[in-house]
């Protein structure tokens, strides 16, 4: 099962980050040439055409980097800029395209791979960044012991978030756990104090701002949603 996403393509994330402006921030160059062969190697294994990478570190872009080319028919090689479809209603065209997302927030950093073959979602590549650049673990920890929801702080969470694109994600309180309803029903089970999964395991994660009670934000893969009318 996969939460399908009501959008289909989106700009590269850290776009709006120009390369001039990331020119002095980045890598050293022992370091940025082993991500980039790891990237390499795991491309020509999965036979992807091509993608894009960007390592956000300290809230800086430290790496923005394109490989290959759009398609195998189409050679026109990738750049930052390249449109890249994302979401599982691609799994319905010809070529799909796959998308993998790390937030790091202890390290103000992010880990974005987008490829542009169907599945393909350079999982060993974001873990061997995070280990290598981070010096974090290549998963994120996680509790996958943490206590069940309360009536009373399930009100944190519950509510209609609403992408910029208007998708509409309304999670519900069951009276035992969280409920995600886009065109179905996705019980959500409790990881941590503010993150959640799917019965196959797609992470969510809730994000209040300083000094409010209530989840602003629904983070799910590439998805971030601002609670409607708040």
């Amino acid at each position: 099962m996969r939460i399908v996403a009501r959008w289909s393509v989106l700009v590269l994330l850290l776009m709006a980050a120009s390369q001039a402006e990331a020119a002095d921030k980045v890598l050293p160059q022992e370091l940025e040439e082993s991500v980039t062969r790891t990237i390499e190697e795991e491309l020509r294994e999965s036979l992807a055409p091509g993608a894009a990478v960007a390592i956000v570190r300290d809230g800086e872009v430290v790496y923005l980097r394109a490989f290959g080319v759009r398609s195998i028919e189409e050679r026109t090689p990738v750049t930052p800029d390249t449109l890249f479809r994302l979401g599982s209603t691609t799994k319905s065209v010809r070529r799909g395209y796959g998308s993998h997302i790390r937030f790091l927030p202890e390290r103000r950093g992010a880990v974005i791979a987008l490829s542009n073959e169907n599945g393909v979602t350079l999982h060993r590549s974001v873990d061997r960044i995070t280990k290598a650049v981070f010096g974090l673990p290549d998963e994120p920890p996680r509790n996958e012991q943490a206590e069940p929801l309360t009536a009373a702080q399930a009100e944190r969470y519950t509510g209609t978030y609403v992408h910029a694109d208007l998708a509409k994600f309304t999670v519900t309180w069951d009276g035992k756990r969280l409920v995600l309803k886009t065109d179905k029903e996705y019980p959500l089970e409790r990881t941590g104090p503010d993150t959640f999964q799917t019965e196959d395991h797609q992470g969510l994660a809730f994000v209040a701002k300083p000094g409010q009670t209530r989840a602003k934000y629904l983070h799910m893969d590439l998805l971030s949603a601002i609670r409607a009318g708040k």
